[in-house]
């Protein structure tokens, strides 16, 4: 079998010394293995209130190589890797992101770095990674039309309340009440309420609720906002 951890560690990089130019904002590193290892980065865009300059894009950097380049309204990015070699350990990944300006042209100081240790034992083709803790993450896309996906992490067999709730804090829609083993999941939402219909378009609320069997109570609640459009 394999035995993986995930380590969120905020390591401050500054290779580009002091400038003018704002970083992306709540940079995030969601990682799960599905006969490979996939990488969802997202961010939120730079505050530019201060800054005459015009935001162009992004820079995707690995291990301190770009990996991509992004134009301005991105705000997420997966990368897809192959498993450790059997009998590798301390394998490393390190990401970090910077925002690319024009009128004067720029490139920010980076963001924190986040860092994805997995260490392998042996072989198994079908390993699946237990999440470290429980987690939610921002869904994708958001704002979203017709659809966005919901996903989060159960560190142990929990019972899972996923719903769905408009500005009123009023319930739209239940979308999952169930018990789940460990392991990383994912949840769609298309826009409708409890009886199929078709939402407004505004803003909502996902709540993730989870706990385990044992403690027979909730352990683990967050909430993330969500945004319809036309």
């Amino acid at each position: 079998m394999k035995v993986a951890t995930v380590i969120g560690v905020l390591i401050p990089l500054l290779i580009f010394g002091q400038n003018p130019f704002p970083p992306p904002e709540n940079f995030t590193l969601e990682w799960y293995y599905q006969m490979g290892n996939y990488f969802n980065l997202s961010w939120d865009s730079p505050d530019i209130s201060n800054t005459n300059a015009t935001l162009s894009g992004y820079h995707i950097y690995r291990n301190l190589v770009i990996l991509d380049t992004l134009p301005s309204d991105s705000i997420f990015y997966q990368d897809i890797q192959s498993p450790p070699l059997d009998g590798e350990t301390d394998w490393k990944v390190y990401y970090f992101l910077t925002a690319i300006y024009t009128n004067p042209t720029g490139e920010s100081v980076t963001t924190d770095t986040l860092k994805h240790v997995a260490s392998t034992i042996a072989t198994d083709d079908n390993f699946q990674a237990i999440p470290l803790s429980y987690s939610v993450f921002q869904s994708y896309p958001n704002p979203f039309n017709p659809s966005t996906t919901i996903s989060y992490d159960l560190p142990e067999h929990s019972h899972v309340n996923l719903t769905i709730y408009n500005v009123l804090g009023r319930a739209v829609v239940m979308l999952q009440e169930e018990e789940r083993p460990a392991g990383h999941y994912e949840a769609q939402w298309y826009g409708t309420d409890a009886l199929g219909n078709q939402v407004s378009t505004g803003v909502y609320f996902a709540r993730l609720q989870a706990g385990a069997l044992q403690t027979n109570g909730v352990q683990f609640s967050e909430t993330i906002k969500l945004v319809y459009v036309k």
